[in-house]
């Protein structure tokens, strides 16, 4: 029985550690998702056409940001619409890192580190995921590269 229980207890947790990543990447989408959907509650639409209006406008904003990505001919262009996707994940990274930090460090010094380090690293996985979508390698070399 206490198998079972620390096998469920793993699993919980990567699922946790898994959707928290994958909100934190998207943090751009999932912010225009949720400003939009509770406009809509508050403007008196009820509660399944206000999160039908959030799913919509969370990917049109994936989709207009790829768009404008892949169209952008410009390498200055498309690296701030790369960086507008970038840097709220970043945020979002840094706070659940944060968190995470505060329930498993005492120190003050250390849970800024793990924070930062989160940061960067969710970051990292933004700005790969957002210039993939572009053609670009994966490391993002031809988005910075001239054309």
């Amino acid at each position: 029985m206490l198998i079972i229980a620390l096998v469920l207890n793993m699993l919980g947790i990567g699922l946790i550690c898994w959707l928290g990543l994958t909100l934190a990447v998207n943090a751009l989408p999932c912010f225009i998702a949720l400003s939009a959907g509770l406009a809509a509650v508050h403007g008196g639409a009820g509660i399944a056409s206000a999160a039908l209006l959030a799913i919509l406008a969370g990917a049109v904003t994936v989709l207009i940001g790829q768009t404008a990505l892949i169209s952008a001919r410009s390498t200055f262009v498309r690296a701030v619409i790369a960086a507008a996707f970038t840097v709220p994940a970043a945020v979002a990274g840094y706070h659940l890192a944060h968190g995470l930090a505060q329930i498993a460090m005492p120190s003050s010094f250390w849970q800024d580190i793990f924070s930062w380090t989160g940061a960067f690293a969710i970051a990292g996985m933004a700005w790969r995921r957002i210039t993939s979508c572009a053609g670009s390698s994966p490391s993002g070399e031809a988005l910075l590269e001239e054309h």
